[in-house]
């Protein structure tokens, strides 16, 4: 939405219309300058600039919250990048590179385990599985440098070892969804060297259901309309 932004505005009516997950609220006195408000933080948005970067890509460029910085040191911030812009620099690729420059181990213990420990009952498995296997191979290693092939191996070792191929696959699996977290959450920006890489066949085993359990499956099953 092409709005003129003003510190009311800012203050007041950063609201995300109801049936939208998200909207850009566009400066008209800035081109490229807008905030972008999700509907799960009402009154609080964030600053963004659109621009073209040397290869004729729309890229954004984050700038801060609004409500740590005002809108007019947003805007002072956004003509300087503009600035930079206009002489050749990408101020997201600089961003980027400073992100995937960390190192996985890094990642994962400073923002996948944070994220997941609260919100995640499996989340003390998967710090184990990572302190026990993951880490010794790619802790050290920085997030870009993680390669396809290093992954595959690395998922054919723990079979050579003689773990099951679920186990393996649950590694694999950890991998694929840290690394997927991060580029969801903008901490990272790579292709996933997970991606790709099949998973070894598991035997799927019968399980028959005691009396207990099938008495209260039953009520479920005779109750469902579907």
């Amino acid at each position: 939405m092409k709005i003129k932004l003003s510190r009311r505005f800012i203050e007041k009516e950063l609201i995300c219309p109801n049936g939208k997950k998200q909207i850009e609220f566009c400066d008209t006195d800035l081109p490229g300058l807008y905030v972008s408000v999700s509907s799960t933080s009402p009154g609080i948005g964030t600053y963004y600039l659109r621009y073209k970067n040397q290869a004729g890509k729309t890229t954004h460029k984050k700038i801060e919250r609004t409500n740590l910085l005002s809108l007019k040191d947003a805007k002072a911030r956004a003509r300087f990048l503009k600035l930079e812009i206009s002489q050749g620099n990408d101020p997201q690729s600089d961003t980027n590179k400073k992100r995937n420059e960390i190192t996985y181990d890094t990642f994962m213990l400073g923002h996948f385990f944070p994220y997941i420990t609260p919100r995640r009952r499996s989340a003390k498995t998967y710090k184990q599985m990572y302190e026990t296997q993951i880490k010794k191979v790619f802790g050290d290693i920085k997030v870009n440098q993680i390669s396809k092939r290093q992954v595959h191996s690395f998922h054919n070792d723990l079979r050579n070892q003689g773990l099951a191929n679920g186990t393996c696959n649950r590694y694999l699996q950890l991998i694929k969804s840290s690394i997927n977290f991060g580029i969801s959450m903008e901490i990272i920006s790579i292709r996933n060297p997970a991606v790709g890489i099949p998973l070894f066949e598991e035997v799927s085993r019968e399980r028959y259901l005691d009396s207990d359990e099938l008495a209260r499956l039953l009520p479920v099953l005779i109750n469902d309309d579907g």
